[in-house]
Order: C-alpha cells, then sequence, then structure tokens
C-alpha cells in the first residue's frame, strides 16, 4: 500500500479469482479506500 496512498476506490469487474477474504483483509488494511464490486 505504500504505492498507492491517492487510491479511493477499486472496482472490481469478473473479479472471480479474488477471493472474499482477500477483499475483507484489504478492506482491514486501508479502511479509506471503498471497493465496488460489479
Amino acid at each position: 500500500m505504500r504505492h498507492a496512498r491517492a487510491l479511493k476506490r477499486i472496482d472490481l469487474y469478473d473479479c472471480q479469482n479474488v477471493s472474499k477474504e482477500a477483499i475483507q483483509r484489504f478492506k482491514c488494511i486501508d479502511t479509506a479506500v471503498s471497493i465496488r464490486l460489479g
């Protein structure tokens, strides 16, 4: 996360390779980033 300090939102489309656990871990690491699943 050092390189993405200005990251505000992540849009995930066709995210079959990203597990729900990975998304939850990312939310715990950086709570300011909004994650949208599409």
